[in-house]
């Protein structure tokens, strides 16, 4: 939980350099990170749910 978060802080870093690309990187490893507190049961879902592009 504490790289989740960490990597969400340089995350928001990134967005407020205007570096983009580099803060969806880190906000997605953080959500890897947070997928493997899910139970084991429901990983494959979790992680598969991540994957799908966001509705606007």
């Amino acid at each position: 939980m504490t790289e989740a978060s960490r990597l969400r802080g340089v995350a928001f870093a990134a967005s407020g350099r205007g570096d983009a690309a580099s803060a969806r990187d880190h906000r997605y490893r953080a959500s890897l990170l947070e997928a493997q507190l899910v139970d084991p049961f429901w990983r494959e879902t979790a992680a598969e749910l991540l994957r799908l592009p966001q509705a606007a």
